[in-house]
Order: C-alpha cells, then structure tokens, then sequence
C-alpha cells in the first residue's frame, strides 16, 4: 500500500504544480544482508541479489505503476489488481514481473478499511505488510 501511496501522492503533486512527474517503484520479497559500514559517518547497507531484483524492477516499471516480483505477487490477495507481464531475464534468472495499477489498489484499499468490522482482521494489508 506504501508503494502505491508514493505513486499517487506524486501523481498529486504534479497536478498541483502543473509540472509533468512521474514515479517507477519496484517491489520484491526475498533475504538481504544488512550493515552499518564506517566510524566516523556510519552508513546503513542492504546487499544481495533480492536488492538488485528489487532495482530492476524499478527500472522496468512502466511511469506511475508498481512493478512487483512474482514472489510478492504470490504474497498478494487477489483485490490488488496483479497484471502478470511477461518474464524478464536478469543476471541469468528469470525474474517474473506484476504490474499494479495504483488506482485500483486505492480503491481496493479505501474499500476494504472502509467496510471492515471494527476488530476485523483485514488478512490483504497484512499480507502486502509482509511483502513489504
């Protein structure tokens, strides 16, 4: 869903300030390593194959989609509006993209906080929270 915010916010923005933006997001679960490298000014890293998987799929991201693994996309509830595209090559893998179309998954959103019982377990959030 935070995905999806950026993309609209940014999307909001140009209307306001009647300048063309446009933002790409990729997203994709899998194990990273992380760091803090230096003394004097400590850095945070992520390294590994999933953060360039991630990277990728910003790149190929059409403007003002979120672009998501296959292994996020199974991760997903079925409301979220997954286009499958076709599968890319990368660093020798197969990397099988989604495409999220952000006002669908806004509206899906809105519609499931929206008619959810109070103390209801809203499982779909819960599931993209862990794809994140």
């Amino acid at each position: 869903m935070l995905a999806c915010a950026i993309v609209d916010a940014v999307r909001r923005i140009a209307r306001a300030i009647n300048v063309p933006l446009s933002v790409r997001v990729g997203v994709h679960s899998g194990t990273v390593t992380a760091a803090f490298l230096g003394t004097l000014m400590p850095r945070y890293f992520i390294f590994g194959l999933d953060v360039n998987i991630t990277s990728f799929l910003e790149t190929t991201c059409e403007p003002d989609m979120v672009h998501v693994s296959g292994e996020t996309a199974s991760m997903l509830c079925a409301e979220w509006g997954c286009e499958e595209r076709e599968a890319l090559e990368f660093e020798g893998q197969c990397v099988q993209g989604h495409m999220i179309r952000v006002n669908d998954a806004i509206a899906c959103g809105i519609t499931v906080l929206r008619d959810a019982e109070p103390g209801t377990k809203i499982t779909c959030f819960n599931s993209f929270l862990r794809a994140m």
